[in-house]
């Protein structure tokens, strides 16, 4: 049965792609069989609009058609629209040559070209998907499915956001990647950095499980403030051998709501920061201290200094899934038997629920020298706690001595003080405010003060 085809509609500046293939075009599009090249009539239908007198326009495709693009870079200028209408576009685009490519120029921005609803198959290993080249207020919606042969030599890549000598901004990428050797790159190959991406609901699918091993999700370089100001908004990661790399010449980016499953083998990190990358935040991140299906998980060269993260899939961190040691000043956990929340100062200070899991809410601040029992700072135990509960610890730096308060602060209604630590050889010191003249006084106990067996008497001065 014959398909029907609308015929185009060029009142208002939008034109169907349809109107401008020849007869075999059509006849292949149709049957769906990627034996003729399309791509001409694509290209037509774009020049038609870019000659108009707006300067711009949208291109439409019929619903149900499969388009062979050939080896073509199609590229779509300054505020023109191609709907793709969830077409099949079939790529065999080879040496990193890009299927679509919005903006026309390396050295002046292209704004507002879009390419939505795209539905692309790359057909070889080395061919690429979509570039942004010096562009703002772009726009990419759909689905790119790369090469699914050749993991181990595979170089195809998902969307390109390029500086080029233009700059790159303020566009919207809502694209699903699979079986791509790297999903996302925000970089460039001219003089200026891109900034101020935002990826919204992206997917990138690897295959490092299969051979790809230097696979990677997102990529974030440049001169040295590449992909500034990002955005990555729920995305989801997998079978990739690194999650999100941030090159030296990186800048600040944010990672909220990431889904991250790497199952591979080796060496591989769901976040690797070079040195010299601008600190990065991740912001609930699931999947992170998890070890399903992995053999390596969390983050490498985690600078706590430099990045933030908060919380993670229950709250918790598991340190084995980082590099190194943490001694994070930027870590926020909620939620987990082992929460941590660090200011960032000129001394580690930390509030946590119940480090030592001896029982429950406690509240933890040390900074210095000494112990997680007896660092310098102070402890406060809820009433359930199990150790101490209802006390306030104070703890000096050398890690020895202190006070404790236990419900109250030395108020006869309240309770009283419960002890406090010897500060010299068998004497105990107490300072009390005296009234009568407005200073503090020191109330000694001593070993001669005899008020009978087995008790002393309390020395106050006059």
């Amino acid at each position: 049965m014959a398909t029907q085809i609308a015929s185009s509609q060029i009142a208002g500046n939008v034109v169907n792609v349809f109107d401008f293939m020849t007869a075999a075009q059509k006849a292949d599009a149709v049957a769906k069989t990627l034996l003729v090249d399309c791509s001409s009539a694509i290209i037509a239908a774009i020049s038609s609009l870019t000659g108009s007198v707006q300067g711009g326009g949208t291109i439409t495709c019929p619903p149900g058609l499969n388009f062979y693009l050939g080896t073509a870079n199609i590229v779509i200028p300054p505020n023109i629209t191609f709907d793709c209408n969830n077409c099949y576009m079939t790529s065999a685009a080879t040496g990193g040559t890009f299927a679509f490519t919005l903006g026309n120029s390396d050295s002046v921005i292209s704004y507002n070209p879009k390419l939505l609803n795209l539905n692309l198959k790359l057909t070889t290993a080395t061919g690429r998907g979509v570039r942004l080249r010096g562009t703002a207020y772009a726009k990419v919606t759909g689905m790119i499915e790369g090469h699914t042969a050749d993991y181990a030599t595979r170089t195809n890549h998902g969307v390109y956001i390029d500086g080029v000598d233009a700059s790159s901004y303020f566009n919207w990428i809502e694209v699903l990647c699979n079986h791509v050797h790297i999903g996302f790159i925000t970089n460039t190959t001219g003089s200026v950095d891109p900034t101020q991406q935002f990826f919204v609901n992206c997917s990138s699918l690897g295959d490092a499980n299969l051979g790809d091993s230097t696979s990677i999700g997102f990529y974030f370089n440049g001169n040295s403030f590449g992909g500034q100001g990002s955005t990555i908004i729920n995305c989801n990661v997998e079978h990739v051998a690194t999650g999100f790399y941030a090159g030296a010449g990186c800048g600040e980016v944010s990672v909220i709501n990431p889904r991250i499953e790497m199952v591979t083998t080796g060496s591989h990190w769901k976040f690797d920061f070079v040195d010299g990358c601008a600190p990065w935040k991740i912001i609930n991140p699931q999947g992170l201290d998890s070890t399903y299906m992995e053999s390596n998980d969390g983050i490498r060269n985690f600078d706590s200094a430099n990045h933030m993260l908060l919380g993670t899939d229950d709250g918790s961190m598991r340190l084995a899934g980082f590099d190194k040691a943490l001694d994070a000043k930027k870590f926020i956990g909620l939620g987990g038997s082992e929460s941590y929340l660090y200011f960032d100062g000129s001394a580690d200070t930390a509030i946590l629920q119940d480090n030592d899991n001896t029982g429950t809410g406690r509240i933890y601040s040390q900074a210095g020298s000494g112990s997680d029992a007896h660092g310098a700072g102070y402890i406060l135990h809820a009433a359930s706690h199990a150790v101490n509960p209802g006390e306030l610890h104070l703890f000096p730096a050398s890690g020895a001595g202190g006070v404790w308060f236990k419900r109250g602060i030395g108020l006869a209604t309240m309770g009283g003080f419960d002890r406090i630590n010897s500060l010299s050889t068998n004497e105990t010191n107490l300072y009390l405010y005296d009234a009568d003249n407005g200073t503090l006084e020191q109330v000694t106990v001593g070993a001669a003060d005899s008020g009978g067996s087995g008790y002393k008497v309390l020395r106050i001065p006059n």
